[in-house]
């Protein structure tokens, strides 16, 4: 990956949408490979490999209404994203994808030309919180402890606003909405035999008391929460082979993000 590609990139696409742009821009505070002039505010872009003083730098910017973008080209090093817009520029097997954010194994990240075109549009953004619309399920197959039968468990995989941001989940499984959208989805698709007990309070000796559990569809037995989340500690790295289904919250829920995405308009 050569920095004079990702850099001809920009300047391409701004030729192509027919935005100003100046390179190698120096002042006192901060430099820029490419400043391209939005009118109403500049974009900023740098291409490098370790950014540095990025805070103190992208403050200097934001003060003469300059947004800074740090494209990172691929190094053995790593640096920890935050909300600062530090973006890692990937090249795997010939297609160059800007990564915008990672939930567990899956990466979610756009082509360079898009993440490119985005940006001086303004259409990526950060965001701490998010209105939840939709939550992905996913169903594993558990055997009962006490009469071995096959059961069947689900584990929330993630959270998706109505802007289309996608994060790791942050709520607790049994919420309402959860459970009912849930056996809703699995009674209108019995043919999936996917074999769920009903999700109720349970009595737990371990706990000296009752809670919201899992149990098996067969005998009732509870699934205790400690064997649970062991299930789940070893399945969220294999969720791609996991039947899923989409529960649509109807109510107001709104939980941290503290993510980057690019504003998808369809949402």
């Amino acid at each position: 990956m050569e920095k004079t590609f990702v850099i001809d990139s920009i300047l391409s696409i701004c030729k192509s949408i027919g935005f100003p742009f100046t390179t190698k821009v120096k002042t006192d505070k901060w430099k820029a490979d490419v400043v391209v002039d939005c009118a109403t505010y500049k974009i900023a872009f740098n291409v490098c490999n370790l950014p540095r003083n990025v805070e103190d730098v992208y403050l200097a910017m934001h003060q003469e209404r300059v947004c800074g973008c740090w494209m990172l080209l691929p190094s053995f090093r790593k640096i920890v994203l935050s909300k600062l817009p530090c973006f890692y520029i990937q090249d795997i097997r010939g297609e160059v994808n800007v990564l915008l954010h990672k939930i567990r194994e899956e990466e979610h990240s756009l082509p360079l030309d898009d993440f490119i075109h985005s940006m001086i549009l303004g259409n990526i953004r950060y965001t701490e919180t998010m209105k939840v619309k939709y939550v992905e399920v996913c169903f594993y197959q558990k055997i009962c402890w006490k009469c071995h039968e096959k059961n069947h468990i689900y584990l929330i995989n993630k959270l998706i606003s109505t802007e289309g941001v996608e994060i790791e989940s942050g709520i607790d499984s049994f919420y309402p909405e959860i459970v009912n959208g849930v056996k809703q989805y699995l009674d209108a698709n019995s043919g999936l035999n996917i074999k769920m007990g009903e999700i109720k309070p349970r009595y737990s000796k371990f706990h000296h008391g009752a809670y919201m559990s899992f149990g098996c569809a067969y005998c009732d037995s509870l699934f205790g929460s400690t064997y649970i989340q062991d299930a789940y500690d070893n399945l969220v790295f294999c969720v791609k082979t996991l039947p899923k289904a989409r529960i649509l919250i109807s109510r107001d829920l709104v939980v941290p993000a503290n993510r980057w995405y690019k504003r998808d308009l369809k949402y």
